[in-house]
């Protein structure tokens, strides 16, 4: 029995040193997280199947948490998907568990994005590569077959906060329609 909690011990004595350090370790790398904005922008372009700008790049770290700020982000040839600025919150004990990154409590301010309908009645971001409904396509035939899909927000995080939102709707029989949100949440 004495074997047993000895084991527990270590073992747990052993993971909070190892997530001081990780932690530590953030805190200390993340303002060198602007000079790897061009590549994460790629990164982003090649997950997303969209181009990807961005302003400014930074992280805080809190604890156990990351906090990711991005300024004036554009998603799509022309920029169709705009962002002022937009914190997204890591749970990082959560991402290490699960071995993929789990986002909570993401903040967007100044969002403009267009919505279009297509005859089929299937939604679609402007900007975006049209979902694999849309085309027509096996949906199962690209990861990022379903990315223009709106939503998707739903998946981002448990809490989405969108503050000064302009969204344009355009139907597929060319009727169009510009709606101008304070605030708009998502849980």
């Amino acid at each position: 029995l004495r074997w047993l909690a000895r084991k527990f011990w270590l073992v747990t004595v052993s993971v909070v040193i190892a997530l001081a350090i990780l932690v530590q370790t953030g805190r200390i790398l993340s303002p060198q997280v602007e000079q790897y904005r061009p590549q994460i922008s790629a990164w982003l372009s090649e997950s997303l199947g969209v181009p990807v700008q961005m302003d400014r790049l930074s992280l805080r770290w809190q604890a156990l948490e990351v906090a990711l700020q991005l300024d004036g982000l554009r998603l799509g040839e022309n920029g169709e998907v705009q962002m002022g600025y937009g914190l997204f919150h890591l749970d990082l004990l959560a991402s290490l568990w699960n071995r993929e990154l789990v986002w909570k409590n993401l903040q967007v301010d100044e969002f403009a994005a267009g919505l279009s309908r297509s005859d089929s009645g299937q939604w679609h971001i402007d900007g975006f590569p049209r979902s694999a409904i849309d085309t027509g396509e096996d949906a199962e035939t690209e990861g990022v077959a379903r990315v223009g899909d709106p939503a998707r927000i739903f998946q981002l995080g448990p809490k989405v906060q969108v503050r000064n939102a302009r969204i344009s709707l355009r139907l597929a029989d060319g009727q169009r329609a510009q709606m101008n949100l304070p605030q708009i949440q998502l849980e």
